[in-house]
């Protein structure tokens, strides 16, 4: 929940919504790869979501995990009962 990476999973949810996270960065071959996996703490109903990305631009590829992030978080919120 302290990380200081705000631009993944965290990035995807409203503020006040606690994420506890863990992400990394790493580049193979002249790849890079972005990956966030954590707990979203949706209110009475957390979830755990994971985004693994690859791609040649760090930005784009934490801009999609976000996006992913708001759809999955979506999701689950038109599902609440």
């Amino acid at each position: 929940a302290q990380s200081d990476f705000k631009d993944g999973l965290e990035a995807g949810v409203p503020e006040g919504i606690e994420v506890a996270h863990k992400f990394g960065e790493r580049e193979i071959e002249m790849r890079k790869q972005v990956h966030d996996c954590g707990i979203v703490y949706f209110p009475d109903n957390p979830y755990l979501l994971c985004v693994m990305t690859r791609g040649n631009d760090v930005y784009k590829l934490a801009r999609a995990i976000s996006e992913i992030s708001k759809m999955v978080y979506e999701e689950v919120e038109s599902r609440r009962l």
